[in-house]
Formats: structure tokens, C-alpha cells, sequence
């Protein structure tokens, strides 16, 4: 026989769940122990909301949730689990018709836009440095502080590539430094970075940049969002964003939005969040429930080649700078200076621009 006690979920027309443990639809659990259910919502719909209820339809638990998955506390009883699936709406068509204050609808943009009191930081201090004293810097850093090795070649593709696009692949072996390159790059220069594991449930550009709840009435503020938000109050400030293995879910699904942007003149580099209905007065840096994705944001894709993995279609390739990791390097005696520096996201730009100059002369 099981011991504790039961937990069953319900079934719904617009989703359905699992137990993470079990892989079904009931589990036995102890009092007090976590119980992990993931959720699987179907094509339009997002989970907002879920409950837990004894044998007899007694309300425990009841909360708001992220879309992809959820805990709780086992009671000591049996219990039923049932979520609440919303329609995920086309950008076209969300609308808001009342809101309560910003703080409460974008608590976490609010709270940024009262520590920068609306005003950007445009100018931070930054090191005197060449491109190839960047390279040979940032190599014996690696090598020396994080004892990661990698010829000259791979570290001047790696930094000269954030001159030509803003969108970066490193897909080959596992194990090759993927991940530790734009982390380490980002620790180097002083960038401010977001390292985000990318997740099987990731199906459209709200797994990236939220969604607005209309259960709770408030917007769901991702990580990234976050990040591009800082990214606009701090434009001379490297950010690196980092999708790790990106692949493990369809790029050209939850990506899609920002690889089209990219593609537009900067100053139109814009997602939209939702419509801000008239009268609410959003924060500071979101015009008409658009995020601007600033010059100073870089995306850095992690991709593994294996059966785990879903292979990244053409348009996406052609969008980006792809840089294969074919074979692990091997060690190397460093010399020369390997501290870390400050490097402005306008510094860099000018070193770009005095190698264009050189290049064509």
C-alpha cells in the first residue's frame, strides 16, 4: 500500500497536469512534504491560478501561479488540485480595462523607476584599452581566475561578434565553455548579466517578458523583463542576457517576437507588454505598454547538439552569429595582465568603430 496521503489532479478541457514526481495524475505524499505538479497548458491558454481542496470541496490553498509549474505543502489529508487555464490573447487584442496603481499592476518596474528617481545613468567610467588588449586580457583572465582555456582566435570571434549582430549562438559539445564565455566575458568587463535555463514549456514570447494575470490583475514580471527595464535606465552599461541551451524548447516559438525587432531600425526596437488602457499611468520606462530593447543588450544563446534537443531552424540561424565549439582547448601558461576591467558599452562601440577605420585603410 502507498503511505501518506493522496493527492489527485483534476482534469481540465484547457490544460493538463502532472505530478513532477510520478508523471500522473495522483501521488501519495507525506504531511508537509512538497509536492511539485507541472503543468502542460494548451495552445492559447496559460495557467494563472491554482487550488487545493480536502474530500469535501473545503478550500486550503488557493494562489496565484507562473504558467509552467507549482508547489505545495502536503496537508495532512486527501486532497484534489485544480488549476485555472486563461486564454492567452493575440498582441492585438489584449486589452485592460481597469487597472489599480502601477505599483500594484508592475510592482518591480515601479520600485526601479523610485530608485532612479526617472533618470538615466548616461555615462559610466570605462578602462583605455585596445581590441587586442581586450582579447589577450580577457584569454588570461579565463585562464588565470576561472581556469578556463581558449585560443586567441575563439576569444576574438566571441568579443567582435557583439559588433555585427546583438544576437549570439554557441551551440557544439558539452562541456566546451559555452556558458562560461559570456558569463566570465560579463564578470570581465563589469556587465550587468542575466543567465536564464531555458525550459521545456517555453512556447511564446510570455515564458520571456510576462504576461498581464487577469486573475490577480497585476503583470507578471519576468527576470528578463526586469533586466531589459535596468538595461534602459543604464544605457552606457554592457547587459549580456544568457538563454541557456535554448534549444531544449523551439527558439523560433518563445524568440520569435525579439528576432523580428532586431531586424528593424534601433529606434524601433520595441515588444509590447499589453495596451495601456486611458488613464493608467505606466512606469516611467515603458511607452504606451512598450519595453524598448536598448543598443546596450546582447543576446547569447547556448545550444547543445544532442537527442535532448530540438534542432534550431534556419530563420533563426540566419538572424545570428554562430560560433561552433567543436573541441575542448587545451591548457596554456598565461602572461601578461589578466585583471578584470570596466568597460563601458560606448567604449566598446568605439573600439568597433576605430577597427572599421584601420580595416579600411
Amino acid at each position: 500500500s502507498e503511505s501518506g496521503h493522496k493527492a489527485t489532479l483534476n482534469e481540465s478541457e484547457n490544460g493538463s497536469l502532472q505530478f513532477e514526481t510520478s508523471g500522473s495524475s495522483s501521488a501519495y505524499f507525506e504531511p508537509d512534504e512538497t509536492a511539485t505538479v507541472n503543468v502542460i497548458s494548451n495552445k492559447g491558454y496559460q495557467a494563472v491560478h491554482y487550488t487545493v481542496t480536502d474530500a469535501s470541496g473545503k478550500e486550503l490553498i488557493s494562489e496565484d501561479m507562473d504558467g509552467s509549474s507549482f508547489s505545495f505543502k502536503m496537508p495532512d489529508k486527501e486532497v484534489r488540485i485544480s488549476a485555472t487555464f486563461a486564454a492567452i490573447l493575440e498582441e492585438e487584442e489584449i486589452k485592460v480595462e481597469e487597472l489599480d496603481d502601477r505599483e500594484k499592476v508592475f510592482p518591480a518596474l515601479s520600485a526601479m523607476d523610485i530608485r532612479y528617481e526617472g533618470y538615466a545613468v548616461e555615462k559610466m567610467e570605462t578602462v583605455d584599452i585596445t581590441l587586442e588588449e581586450l582579447v589577450e586580457r580577457f584569454r588570461n583572465y579565463l585562464a588565470v581566475h576561472e581556469k578556463l582555456y581558449f585560443d586567441k582566435d575563439t576569444i576574438r570571434i566571441f568579443i567582435s561578434s557583439f559588433a555585427a549582430s546583438h544576437f549570439m549562438i554557441l551551440e557544439g559539445l558539452s562541456g566546451t565553455g559555452k556558458s562560461s564565455l559570456p558569463r566570465y566575458f560579463a564578470k570581465f568587463v563589469k556587465a550587468n548579466l542575466l543567465f536564464v535555463p531555458v525550459q521545456t514549456t517555453w512556447r511564446d514570447k510570455t515564458s520571456i517578458i510576462g504576461y498581464f494575470n487577469d486573475f490577480s490583475k497585476t503583470y507578471n514580471e519576468t527576470d528578463f523583463l526586469l533586466n531589459l527595464y535596468h538595461a534602459n535606465y543604464n544605457p552606457d552599461q554592457i547587459h549580456i542576457f544568457v538563454l541557456d541551451e535554448m534549444n531544449i524548447s523551439r527558439v523560433e516559438y518563445y524568440f520569435a517576437d525579439l528576432l523580428s525587432v532586431l531586424e528593424y531600425p534601433v529606434p524601433d526596437w520595441r515588444l509590447r507588454l499589453l495596451q495601456i488602457p486611458h488613464g493608467f499611468l505606466p512606469p516611467a520606462k515603458l511607452d504606451d505598454g512598450f519595453i524598448q530593447i536598448p543598443e546596450n543588450s546582447f543576446f547569447v544563446g547556448t545550444a547543445n547538439k544532442d537527442d535532448s534537443t530540438f534542432s534550431i531552424a534556419d530563420k533563426v540561424y540566419d538572424r545570428a552569429i554562430t560560433i561552433d565549439f567543436d573541441y575542448r582547448n587545451t591548457a596554456f601558461e598565461p602572461e601578461g595582465d589578466c585583471s578584470p576591467i570596466t568597460l563601458s558599452k560606448s567604449k566598446l562601440h568605439s573600439l568597433y568603430e576605430e577597427a572599421l577605420i584601420v580595416d579600411a585603410n
